[in-house]
C-alpha cells in the first residue's frame, strides 16, 4: 500500500479492513521509511566522500614515497598502483 500513497483514491468509502490496513502501514510514534531520492543522495554524498578520502590518503602516501630521501623506493608497480588509483578517484570527482 505504500507504493502507491500517492496516487489519489478511487473509492469514496473506506471499508474498515483497509482502515485497519493502513493502521499497520504507519503504526503511532514511527516515522514514515525514507524516500528513495533521500536514500541515494546520502550514499552518493558517502561514495564521493570515501573517493576524496582516498584521494587524499593515497596521494600523501605517494608523494612521501616519491620525494622523501630516507624511505628505500619501493617497486615500481607498487608506484604505478597507487598512481592509478589515484587517477581512479580523480575520473569520480
Amino acid at each position: 500500500m505504500a507504493l502507491f500513497a500517492d496516487l489519489p483514491n478511487i473509492n469514496t468509502r473506506r471499508s474498515p479492513s483497509s482502515l485497519r490496513m493502513k493502521a499497520l502501514d504507519n503504526p503511532p510514534g514511527n516515522s514514515p521509511p525514507p524516500k528513495a531520492e533521500n536514500v541515494n543522495t546520502l550514499l552518493l554524498n558517502l561514495f564521493f566522500a570515501l573517493q576524496a578520502f582516498g584521494l587524499v590518503g593515497v596521494t600523501v602516501i605517494l608523494l612521501t614515497v616519491l620525494l622523501s630521501r630516507t624511505i628505500t623506493k619501493r617497486h615500481p608497480t607498487w608506484n604505478n598502483f597507487l598512481l592509478s588509483w589515484i587517477i581512479s578517484c580523480v575520473s569520480y570527482m
